[in-house]
């Protein structure tokens, strides 16, 4: 294959290459250019597939007997045996994604339909939100139909001991944490939609891959990662610059993208008031970059 197709991800960084060239050639010297990669890639590895059952865990949910041995059942029979999935992609495709689609208006396969409690019966649960950070919903009293946690102390004290609990959790496989951080939604988000937010999102330490977890109060459980994507992005991104107010060299500190406004707008001498970031002092010629 590789003698057929070549190297594609080589081919893409040869066309940008040019591409930024080109356009480095229709400036003068005396123009500035930033050419910035907003965050890196690197292997996917996360724990939201396994954030549920950490919680049920934690807080000993019980799952009804039937649902629990039906899905335990399609669980492992799905995930431990490829030549079944093969066999049934055609059914879940074809009849079972359509009929879903059209009459449930779930994004839920049926194993994880079949082996879902009365969520109301929790005191928290996950909810829909992304790999990189899972989402935690608490069963809210006022908020939610039948809720479990009253608002004020009793919300604030759940809240930390839920934070304690997950971040004493750890991936089995590396002995460090599961958990990079768990964050409060309120402390980065306000206004009307805050009700249909996570309460809390667990950043995950993304190191290693992750199969394996363990905490006193939770035991171990092992869990295959069942998705499609092996890649993801990363925090750290690169920039390049290039103008008459900058040196030659490298920026040994890191740099906030919300740096990057102030700075254009102190390069072209505008005012740019009432902004988390400030002018990159390298950029603006008041600072050498180190060699």
């Amino acid at each position: 294959m590789a003698d057929a197709v070549g190297n594609p991800i080589k081919d893409v960084y040869i066309a940008l290459d040019a591409a930024v060239g080109r356009l480095l050639q229709q400036v003068g010297e005396e123009t500035t250019v930033f050419v910035l990669a907003s965050h890196g890639m690197g292997p996917h590895y996360d724990g939201t597939f396994i954030l549920d059952d950490i919680l049920r865990r934690l807080k000993n949910v019980k799952m009804p007997t039937i649902g629990n041995q039906v899905s335990q059942v399609l669980s492992s029979s799905w995930e431990q045996t490829p030549i079944l999935r093969e066999i049934l992609k055609p059914l879940r495709n074809y009849i079972w994604k359509p009929l879903r689609n059209r009459f449930w208006k779930s994004d839920k396969p049926v194993r994880e339909a079949l082996k879902e409690p009365d969520n109301s019966s929790r005191k928290c649960l996950t909810i829909p939100n992304n790999d990189t950070y899972g989402g935690i919903r608490i069963n809210l009293v006022g908020r939610e139909p039948k809720g479990k946690i009253n608002p004020g102390s009793e919300y604030e004290a759940f809240c930390q001991h839920l934070t304690e609990d997950l971040m004493a959790v750890v991936n089995v496989d590396t002995g460090k944490p599961l958990v990079s951080k768990v964050i409060r939604t309120a402390d980065f988000y306000k206004g009307e939609m805050m009700a249909h937010l996570p309460d809390l999102m667990v950043e995950w330490n993304r190191e290693a891959p992750i199969s394996k977890v363990y905490s006193p109060k939770i035991g171990t459980i092992e869990k295959t990662f069942t998705g499609v994507r092996t890649g993801d992005h990363k925090g750290d991104g690169l920039v390049f610059a290039i103008g008459p107010s900058i040196q030659p060299g490298q920026i040994q500190e890191s740099i906030s993208v919300m740096d990057f406004a102030p700075t254009i707008a102190s390069i072209l001498e505008v005012p740019l008031t009432d902004v988390d970031g400030k002018a990159i002092e390298a950029f603006c010629g008041k600072v050498l970059i180190n060699n």
